[in-house]
């Protein structure tokens, strides 16, 4: 059996740091968006998300970007670039070839997304995401 349930996501960017906290007993201080790993490391959860945010910037070309990662679909926005908003099925493609934001049959799944990234943006207050988002979620 392996240490994780195979469909836990989890960003150990911001996640293992709240895990060491919760081993050692500390209180966990505020302003943190991870959270304990604890519960999947001893068996008592198979998930403890329900989507896993991610920022890059792609060194060399100055392209920053962000993503929201759920069990069916994964959200990309680029500040700039070519394709700048990129939705995929994770389950119908994992390989991430297909490109449904420009899907009319997928704009739903487009606009929940979108509007969660522009919620991760206020809670992280980063104002270059909120002002690239803001005329989006708007449609």
């Amino acid at each position: 059996q392996s240490l994780f349930a195979s469909s836990a996501l989890v960003n150990i960017g911001l996640d293992l740091f709240p895990t060491i906290c919760d081993y050692a007993g500390v209180v966990l201080p505020g302003g943190l968006n991870g959270q304990s790993l604890r519960p999947l490391i001893e068996g008592r959860a198979e998930h403890v998300a329900g989507e896993v945010f991610v920022e890059t910037l792609l060194d060399g070309v100055n392209v920053r970007g962000w993503s929201i990662i759920e069990q069916d679909y994964k959200y990309v926005f680029y500040r700039f670039y070519k394709n700048r908003e990129q939705l995929f099925s994770l389950q119908n493609d994992p390989g991430e070839m297909l490109n449904l934001a420009v899907d009319q049959r997928q704009h739903e799944h487009l606009m929940r997304l979108r509007k969660k990234m522009y919620n991760w943006a206020l809670k992280t207050n980063d104002k270059m995401l909120q002002k690239a988002l803001v005329d989006l979620i708007a449609e």
